[in-house]
């Protein structure tokens, strides 16, 4: 997610000309809004992206915190998504996340 960041706030792009495209293609999905990073959702308007350390406190937020219900892999995924935050791995990240709690 740095490079859309730094194409969105520097027009930093790529030097090979397909990831260029490529990058070009996938921002139009992702906004800045006072410095941070937003992605453009379906259902809600925008998902704050979260780095892997903010991604992990999230998972584990939704699954111990105290509304927390120890929920399957899909199911943690879309209360996160819900709570409006997105990173590109959330699906596979919170299934492994669900998998690795003890029971």
């Amino acid at each position: 997610m740095d490079p859309i960041a730094d194409y969105l706030q520097n027009g930093t792009l790529p030097e090979s000309p397909d990831q260029a495209r490529k990058l070009k293609r996938i921002t139009t999905r992702y906004c800045l809004i006072e410095g941070h990073l937003y992605r453009k959702g379906k259902s809600l308007p925008f998902l704050r992206c979260l780095h892997p350390d903010d991604a992990k406190w999230a998972l584990d937020e939704v699954h111990l915190g105290d509304c927390g219900n120890h929920v399957s892999g899909e199911r943690l995924a879309y209360q996160v998504l819900r709570m409006g935050y997105y990173w590109p791995t959330i699906h596979q990240d919170a299934k492994k996340f669900a998998q690795s709690c003890e029971p």
